[in-house]
């Protein structure tokens, strides 16, 4: 049968043919492959999953002369554990345009009906196109006339982008943290991998110095000489270590080659420096998509778990409240500290740019502000306690020494003094968010930092503080060079008596209410005592109850301010034999590495609270008061956002325009589509 007349021999084999080419733009297969969910399977577009693919050797001409849109379709060859699809059983490809596959020709000869078998991956040194084709800068269609890249980026932008769905973002598993450069300074900014020797310039022996590397090296052998360098071991110059001194010509060579590898040393930080921050040039390949070659590659995910992981969440203790509440106040900080950390390294470190969350360091500073304020409350209902208990107790004379009839006003009075004191503890509560919001803008200077960075970074000399407007001086070596970035920046590193800081600031800052409220707590209680005590002994005559001194004692109730902070009013296990409650070990808990606790050299204490209350009691805190939500008015429009127009709205004067759209803000729509929406806008 297969040698007979009406045999195609291409069909079963004698002529197999074999080939290997590129997955072409995914706009001119992507109308192949349905976007969602259908009804009915009437309604599927395409006929299974095909792809174009431009194959080499047959269509190496350029799109000119074979248009991606005139390349064949190529059908899928799955393998058995995939299925054919009956019974749900199936697998989707995860093809992406610029792969590079292989199969087979069905047709044999005929060359029409390609077969995909495999795919080709990559590696992590594959240099990958951003765009797939007609780009600048070497990105565009390779022909057999015209060279360039061939490996594209999974995220590459296509041809045409899509109109529905959205511009592909990269996930953060795929985002390098090492910062895209050229070959020379990707090669000379890699570490050496183990076993590789060095040479006597610490560089490695296998690779010759570029040319930036052999310029330094030039420079700095003749700058030895003119400059007479020092000897760091012996302490001599170098025009000092000759023969006659009883140096050998060898030993002379040796001080020569260490400045020189220094200096090459430094040229290479330098680069590597300007080359890693995010204000340097940009290179194509900030993404990894290299598969199965480098799965222990850090990415940008594994950054922010690990930053996530290592965040601590404060665990509170019910025996211990005022304590607890410090250390949760410094915990907070500390995370604060590590996140203002991370956005103003972000603007000078690759690694971190990729890897931050893009915080909005206001709403941060709001939120922790709120935070450190609900642990302030805790101290505040204590210093509250301890108050009314000194006033009751001194009011235990009072009460047996008024007469039966009268004992229920002194009970009301007190009753209104408890419920008074509690109404001005909430009033000084209320504020303390604001009052922290102060606080930490202060501390943490994050827009002057920002402004530090960024002068430092254009190689200015000064800067204007963006809040204050004052002129700042940037710190310069002898030589007139910046000593480092971000060195004028304030960033709280969160010493161990920080908590103890802010509860003494925001107690000091609070003082005169609190002394206001405490002093007439007591005189007008003493002015009743000394009403009622008239009143007796003029009705009874007596001439031995002395009132006045029972009034006088109430001044006890002030109390001071580390029994205040130590004070226990009252347990949750009241009775003996009820078993005490389960606290908490740790201070704090993360993801990463569960329960811990703060060092005792850490830990606040309530004399370190008064100490910082003395420091600060003639420093006050300038309140950050939140601001409000805008709200429109009652007669306010609507405002519509439409596909062919966006409306914007002034919530102020209620007036209503349209603008046309932008490229940018519909996530890579064609601008010719944008155009044609714009011609046909109508404002609904």
């Amino acid at each position: 049968m297969e040698g007979g007349s009406l045999f195609n021999p291409g069909y079963l084999g004698t002529e197999w043919r074999w080939w290997i080419g590129q997955v072409a733009d995914e706009s001119t297969w992507q109308g192949n492959i349905d976007k969602g969910k259908t009804q009915s399977k009437d309604t599927v577009q395409g006929w299974g999953r095909r792809y174009k693919v431009r194959i080499m050797g047959l269509h190496d001409q350029g799109q000119d002369a074979i248009s991606d849109e005139q390349l064949p379709w190529a059908n899928i060859m799955y393998p058995v554990t995939a299925g054919g699809g009956q019974a749900s059983a199936f697998q989707t490809p995860a093809i992406r345009q610029g792969n590079i596959v292989f199969g087979f020709f069905m047709d044999g000869q005929d060359q029409e009906i390609p077969v995909i078998m495999g795919i080709l991956g990559n590696n992590s040194q594959t240099q990958l196109a951003t765009q797939t084709s007609y780009a600048s800068g070497g990105d565009g269609p390779v022909t057999n006339n015209a060279p360039g890249i061939i490996a594209q980026s999974g995220y590459a932008t296509p041809k045409t982008p899509p109109r529905v769905v959205p511009a592909k973002t990269v996930p953060d598993k795929d985002l390098i943290t090492s910062k895209p450069k050229d070959a020379d300074q990707q090669m000379e900014c890699s570490a050496p991998p183990p076993g590789v020797s060095l040479n006597k310039y610490g560089m490695r022996s296998d690779r010759p110095f570029n040319a930036n590397q052999f310029a330094d090296a030039t420079r700095a052998a003749k700058d030895a000489e003119v400059a007479d360098i020092v000897d760091p071991n012996t302490g001599r110059p170098l025009s000092k270590l000759t023969l006659k001194d009883g140096y050998s010509e060898r030993y002379r060579r040796e001080v020569i080659d260490n400045y020189v590898a220094s200096e090459v040393k430094k040229g290479i930080e330098g680069r590597c420096k300007e080359a890693n921050s995010p204000m340097g040039p940009t290179f194509p390949g900030a993404t990894i998509e290299a598969g199965a070659t480098a799965p222990h590659l850090i990415g940008a995910g594994d950054i922010k778990r690990d930053d996530k992981n290592k965040e601590k969440i404060p665990l509170m203790k019910s025996d211990k409240q005022v304590e607890s509440a410090q250390k949760a106040i410094q915990i907070s900080t500390e995370n604060l500290s590590t996140k203002v950390e991370k956005h103003l390294s972000a603007q000078q470190q690759y690694a971190d740019a990729v890897s931050n969350p893009e915080l909005d360091m206001e709403k941060e500073m709001d939120d922790h502000a709120n935070e450190i304020a609900k642990y302030e409350k805790i101290i505040y209902n204590k210093m509250m306690e301890y108050t009314l208990k000194k006033y009751n107790k001194e009011m235990s004379p009072a009460v047996s020494a008024t007469p039966m009839s009268q004992r229920w006003q002194l009970s009301e009075v007190k009753e209104k003094f408890t419920e008074k004191t509690l109404e001005d503890y909430n009033e000084i509560v209320k504020k303390l968010a604001d009052q922290m919001r102060g606080t930490l803008t202060q501390q943490f200077d994050v827009k002057g930092a920002e402004a530090s960075i960024a002068a430092q970074l254009n190689g200015q000399s000064s800067y204007n503080h963006p809040v204050t407007g004052d002129k700042i001086i940037i710190p310069t070596d002898d030589a007139g060079n910046i000593i480092g970035i971000g060195t004028t920046s304030t960033v709280v590193k969160v010493p161990p008596c920080y908590a103890e800081d802010i509860v003494g600031h925001s107690i000091a800052d609070n003082a005169p209410a609190i002394s206001g409220l405490t002093n007439n707590m007591i005189n007008n209680t003493s002015l009743y005592l000394k009403d009622v005590g008239k009143s007796i002994a003029g009705k009874s005559g007596k001439k031995g109850f002395d009132i006045d001194s029972i009034a006088n004692k109430l001044g006890n109730i002030k109390g001071n301010m580390v029994s205040a902070l130590q004070f226990e009013n009252m347990k949750a296990n009241m009775f003996p034999f009820e078993e005490p409650r389960n606290e908490a070990v740790s201070d704090y808990y993360t993801f990463g590495q569960g329960g811990g606790a703060q060092p005792d050299a850490n830990k606040p204490n309530p004399m370190g609270v008064v100490k910082q209350i003395g420091k600060y009691a003639d420093e006050k805190i300038v309140k950050v008061p939140d601001i409000p939500f805008l709200e429109p008015s009652k007669d306010q429009s609507d405002i519509m956002f439409g596909v062919r127009t966006v409306m914007e709205t002034d919530l102020i004067g209620g007036e209503i325009s349209s603008r046309d759209l932008k490229l940018d803000e519909l996530g890579g729509i064609s601008k010719e589509w944008v155009n044609e929406m714009n011609s046909n806008a109508v404002d609904r």
